[in-house]
């Protein structure tokens, strides 16, 4: 979006037995981490993020623009659209197609740091990282193959994706290192009944 919520606020009405742990992180400590000739690539060109939100909920989709936009009225999912500068078009089957270009970084209003501040790291359709880095090999193995069977194909086709601004791809190496510092700097804590957690929206991802 253009236009962010400067606080966000978290609440846990029942702890998890065990695992479900919220990371955070520091996005000013992550852009001054990153290595800077991959951050001066993606602040150069920016970020193009390609969304397809279904109309109609199955197995492979968690959620529908219907739920997204919290309407059904495609002129006011349209309407919004505009008004955030997103490209939008409609698909045959009812899909919405979004398609959002977004800087890499920002500056904090407030402090005036600069703070990496973009969602490729979860748009990216390179997900058998993440799986590996978490020792889920077989699943590694098994994203691996669907992402080299996806790089056939043209990438406004993909469900979710995430380019440079200029439409060239992201190296992957670049993707891999951006989420690796993104881990070096995460913070997970184990949730209580009743704790509330705010973050500064901006700062902290």
């Amino acid at each position: 979006m253009n236009h962010h919520p400067d606080r966000i606020l978290f609440y846990c009405l029942t702890p998890p037995t065990e695992g479900g742990e919220t990371p955070i992180c520091d996005m000013r400590e992550v852009y001054e981490a990153l290595d800077p000739q991959v951050r001066d690539r993606f602040e150069e060109h920016g970020i193009r993020i390609i969304q397809k939100v279904p109309q109609h909920k199955s197995w492979r989709n968690y959620r529908t623009w219907p739920e997204m936009f919290e309407t059904d009225d495609r002129e006011q999912v349209a309407a919004y659209c505009r008004s955030e500068n997103i490209q939008y078009s409609w698909k045959p089957n009812g899909t919405l197609q979004l398609i959002n270009y977004r800087p890499a970084s920002i500056q904090h209003p407030e402090t005036g740091d600069r703070i990496w501040f973009n969602s490729a790291h979860n748009m990216h359709d390179s997900w058998s990282w993440e799986f590996r880095r978490a020792g889920l090999w077989m699943l590694a193995f098994l994203a691996a193959l669907t992402e080299r069977y996806r790089r056939r194909l043209n990438p406004d086709d993909l469900p979710n994706h995430c380019q440079f601004g200029d439409g060239r791809e992201i190296p992957r190496a670049d993707m891999e290192h951006v989420r690796q510092v993104l881990w070096d700097h995460a913070v997970l804590f184990p949730w209580q009944k009743g704790g509330v957690l705010l973050l500064d929206n901006l700062r902290v991802a």
